[in-house]
């Protein structure tokens, strides 16, 4: 059982960088979208299109890597297995406090 929830802590810390790059990567993005937009409307949206293409595939990366990195011994236990399910445990995990410890 110590293990279980060793591994379970540690995936949780993987969503919660996971998070934390998703939210700098869109941060970043906004502004290079924004500064371009002022000099060339047209390429801006150019940009916008190649940077929401990347981030799709950037999810899928993402999804598919956790799950093949996860522990076999462990995967029973996870119950999502999507981006939109990651995401709706990492708003579970900052609103609960991270997790307890």
């Amino acid at each position: 059982m110590e293990m279980s929830d060793f591994v379970m802590r540690r995936s949780d810390d993987c969503l919660m960088l996971i998070g934390s790059a998703v939210h700098q990567i869109s941060f970043i993005d906004q502004m290079c979208y924004k500064v371009l937009h002022e000099l060339d409307p047209e390429s801006a949206k150019t940009l916008r299109n190649t940077l929401d293409e990347n981030f799709i595939e950037w999810k899928k990366d993402t999804v598919a890597k956790f799950l093949e990195e996860y522990p076999e011994h462990y995967k029973w236990h996870l119950e999502d297995r999507d981006w939109s399910g990651m995401m709706e445990r990492l708003t579970h995990i900052y609103k609960k406090g991270k997790y307890d410890k």
